[in-house]
């Protein structure tokens, strides 16, 4: 089983689309555990351009006795 607490962190341009912001929660959300906890965040740096960066922090994972 894999984590079920995350903080994901979204860095982009100010020219960033909502459905590029949704684009990339999907990615991760279809990663994990679907009873995941996910704490989301957006910063908007002017210096990013019109890249997109995303930073997963994933946490408590199952451990196998």
């Amino acid at each position: 089983m894999g984590a079920n607490r995350l903080i994901v962190e979204v860095k982009s341009g100010p020219e960033v689309t909502l459905m590029e912001l949704a684009d990339a929660a999907e990615m991760v959300h279809e990663t994990v555990d679907p009873t995941a906890t996910l704490i989301w965040g957006h910063v908007i740096d002017e210096a990013v351009g019109d890249a997109v960066s995303v930073s997963v922090i994933a946490g408590s994972f199952a451990v196998d006795d």
